[in-house]
């Protein structure tokens, strides 16, 4: 998936740093990649999956251990990428190897989903992520609420540096091939007969929910960490 359109603050930074390092951690098959880069990015995409196994990524590494020099980055982009390794060790918010790799100046932005459940859509989203998350643990990470990220910053004593805001992501998702993907991963259609995955018939149920309402990605929230000097 992807987050259009992007917050102004964003796009000030992608002005801002154009010509300088930029890294998205965590571009998966590229789709965010695709919109930062029509908003003026060069980016050095990374990615723990190597490109043969579906990502788009131009370095193939762990997030949780760059291989970036300490204080070479202007800014670093991890969309939906931060649920995923949640908790970080202790309370601290986010890795110290994000923060480590930024020049003085330097950006950390963040974005993740938090959908609302104004729109049948969105609903479908939530429960989309939810169910992929209980089916799928090892690949897929509840949510992350901004509510709880911000508690985690003030418990942390780490609210000096950061904005944050919430948008609404109007990217187009595909509900019908999303619904074929869980058609199938209940044991009918693609998958076949009797290749029951985890979930069941809760997928089947999901799936006759995304046909009927459709899947829209509702609201996200951004925060944004800069090192200080020039931010």
């Amino acid at each position: 998936m992807s987050f259009f359109p992007l917050p102004t603050t964003l796009l000030e930074d992608l002005a801002r740093f154009r010509g300088e390092p930029i890294v998205e951690l965590g571009c998966g098959d590229g789709c965010f990649s695709a919109v930062l880069a029509a908003a003026g990015a060069s980016l050095w995409r990374m990615d723990r999956r190597p490109p043969w196994a579906g990502s788009a990524a131009d370095l193939v590494a762990d997030a949780r251990l760059l291989p970036f020099p300490t204080g070479g980055i202007g800014l670093l982009i991890c969309a939906n990428l931060l649920h995923q390794l949640w908790p970080p060790g202790g309370v601290r918010p986010v890795p110290d190897e994000w923060r480590r790799c930024l020049r003085p100046g330097g950006v950390l932005f963040l974005l993740e989903d938090e959908p609302t459940q104004s729109t049948p859509a969105a609903h479908n989203y939530m429960e989309l992520q939810a169910f992929l998350a209980r089916v799928a643990p090892q690949l897929r990470r509840p949510l992350l609420p901004r509510g709880r990220f911000l508690k985690r910053l003030r418990v942390a004593g780490e609210l000096e540096g950061w904005r944050h805001g919430q948008a609404r992501n109007d990217y187009t998702a595909d509900a019908g091939a999303v619904a074929s993907w869980l058609r199938g991963s209940a044991g009918t259609g693609a998958a076949g007969p009797g290749r029951q995955a985890p979930g069941g018939n809760e997928g089947v149920r999901l799936a006759e929910a995304l046909e009927r309402d459709g899947l829209g990605y509702g609201d996200y929230w951004w925060a944004r960490w800069s090192s200080g000097e020039g931010a």
